[in-house]
This record gives C-alpha cells, structure tokens and sequence, in this order.
C-alpha cells in the first residue's frame, strides 16, 4: 500500500488499569470548565493509583465520572469487545456509488459497530452505567492511547482514567490504532488485544484483511 495511502485501522485492546499512562496535576487544564472537575485537577499520583486496587473510592457526586459504577461498566465493556471485536473499526471509506453492490459491501463493514450498540441497549444496566458503556466502546469517543514523541498518551478518555483508577478498576477496553504501512502491534505483552482479520470489504489490498494475520485473542483474568 502507498505511503499517501494508508488504511487506518482500530481495536479494542483490555488493558490493565493500573498500567495507564500517568495522570499529570495539569493533565485537565486542556478541557472546558465544566469537565475540569476539582476533583480530577492534581491528576493521579502513582501511589494513589496503586492504593486505589486495595481500596477503592466508593461511589460519589463530585461529579458524572465518580457517580458512576466503573466496575460494572468495565466488565460488560470487555464483554461485549470480545463478543463484537470489530466493532472498533469504522469505515475508511464511503460508497463510490449508488449501486446496491456499494452499498451492501459498505453496510457489511459497519455492521459490526452497529450490532454492538444494539448488545448496549439490551445490557441489564442504569442508563448511567449504559452510557459509559458506549463511550468506552465507541470509536468517537473510547479511551485511546497512541505515542506522542516515545511515549505512550491519551488522545480521549483522561476524565475516564481518572475515575476508572479511583474505582479500582483492573481492565478496561481502550482504543488503539494502527497502520496498515506498519503491519505490527505496539501494545504490551501484558494487554489483550481483541481482533482478528479485518473484512475484505474494509479497504482495498489492507494487510489486515489477509486470513492469515490473526490478533491475539485473550481473556484477561477474573
């Protein structure tokens, strides 16, 4: 595939809450006022983070983050991105015509994400911990790490992290992206990374639509 014509692909990867990138004191001055919540501002101190696995902050109303029930969240999270792994991709393309060959092949690659949305709304939980549900899983909006010159960062989720950590969350379902150009994972060999090949019809002559590159479909503990 030409350099200027790279197909961008996404998964799911459960990784170890404890293991997130650092949570600086200035990490939220980015964010508006209303989501610079003053609990979240001296960001989360490593050996806080490590306490919090022992003995974790109890629901509160500070703000939405800490009202909600991560732990319940984070489990249905990781259920449903092992039951629809592919639902971390999004189109990389739009149909080049009306035909109803186009469209077909273009609802196939989203089919995935819609099946997905569908398990939310069946999940058995309020609508609180449904949203959060969404929004660790959705590709617009799922917590995702990339790496910013050598080091591993946030391009969505701090707020969530955040509250995730102070919950003592141990896994939760982040997003990672990956180019086709470079047909290899950087993630961790402690994380789980859900994916298998993608579908033929997500972008012509990608790696990853080849049967034979397989992603490392694991379960992590409890």
């Amino acid at each position: 595939m030409p350099d200027d014509d790279w197909c961008h692909a996404s998964w799911y990867v459960i990784y170890p809450v404890a293991r997130l990138p650092h949570l600086a004191r200035d990490s939220f001055r980015y964010s508006e006022a209303a989501r610079s919540n003053r609990c979240m501002r001296r960001g989360m101190p490593v050996w806080e983070r490590l306490t919090r696995q022992i003995i974790p902050i109890r629901l509160r109303n500070c703000c939405y983050y800490h009202s909600v029930d991560w732990p319940k969240v984070a489990a249905e999270a990781i259920r449903l991105a092992q039951k629809v792994p592919l639902a971390a991709q999004q189109a990389a393309w739009l149909p080049e015509d009306d035909t109803s060959e186009s469209q077909a092949a273009y609802e196939r690659v989203w089919r995935p994400y819609n099946d997905l949305f569908e398990l939310v709304n069946e999940c058995d939980l309020p609508e609180r911990e449904c949203e959060a549900v969404t929004d660790l899983l959705d590709p617009a909006a799922a917590i995702c790490l990339h790496h910013l010159a050598g080091s591993l960062t946030y391009v969505n989720g701090r707020h969530r992290a955040h509250a995730l950590m102070s919950a003592g969350v141990r896994w939760v379902p982040v997003l990672r992206y990956h180019c086709c150009h470079e047909a290899q994972d950087c993630s961790p060999p402690y994380c789980y990374r859900l994916t298998g090949p993608l579908p033929a019809a997500h972008s012509p002559d990608c790696e990853l639509t080849s049967p034979n590159v397989l992603g490392r479909l694991r379960l992590p503990p409890g």
